[in-house]
């Protein structure tokens, strides 16, 4: 792979770097047990993971965001999981090679996450991470963080610290 030019590389969080799905599913099966509902298996669950707690509230409860019990469900989901986040995320197998390749040619990388930061920086540091040419975290922190787009991170990118990207070029 041809690397000129390349000054940073950026990350999603959730799914690309860190599988966190086990954690995740761990805070929706203490949610079910709370409410008298037997645990539901990964697999159930895994492909709900990314969809965030509206996914995760939809297959553990059949809840979605118009149900008037929705916000009170999500704050206590959200709840279970900044106490037991940690637990069992652990980096996608070859990450942490991948990372320490990108280290070793001198290249920063960073994450670029719609997980709130109060998720996302006990996840983070919780994380293997080499100490030098790491970039900031950068993240969308509102109440239902939408995903980020290309054109999200441009504008935010452009204006990294540490002179990482240059002239808003990105590579996504």
């Amino acid at each position: 792979m041809k690397l000129a030019g390349i000054k940073a590389v950026l990350f999603d969080l959730d799914g690309t770097l860190v599988d966190t799905a086990p954690d995740l599913g761990h805070a929706l099966n203490l949610q079910r047990a709370r409410h008298g509902l037997p645990p539901l298996a990964d697999d159930v669950i895994r492909p709900q993971a990314s969809h965030g707690a509206r996914g995760l509230l939809g297959v553990g409860f059949d809840l979605h965001p118009d149900d008037a019990r929705f916000e009170s469900m999500r704050e206590e989901f959200l709840q279970l999981y900044a106490d037991n986040i940690c637990r069992h995320s652990r980096p996608f197998p070859g990450i942490l090679e991948l990372l320490a390749g990108l280290d070793a040619r001198g290249l920063k990388w960073g994450v670029v996450t719609n997980k709130p930061a109060r998720f996302t920086e006990p996840l983070m540091s919780s994380q293997a991470q080499p100490a030098d040419g790491v970039l900031p975290i950068l993240l969308r922190d509102e109440p239902y963080a939408l995903p980020l787009v290309v054109g999200d991170i441009q504008p935010v990118a452009g204006e990294l610290p540490l002179g990482a990207v240059q002239d808003r070029q990105l590579v996504a």
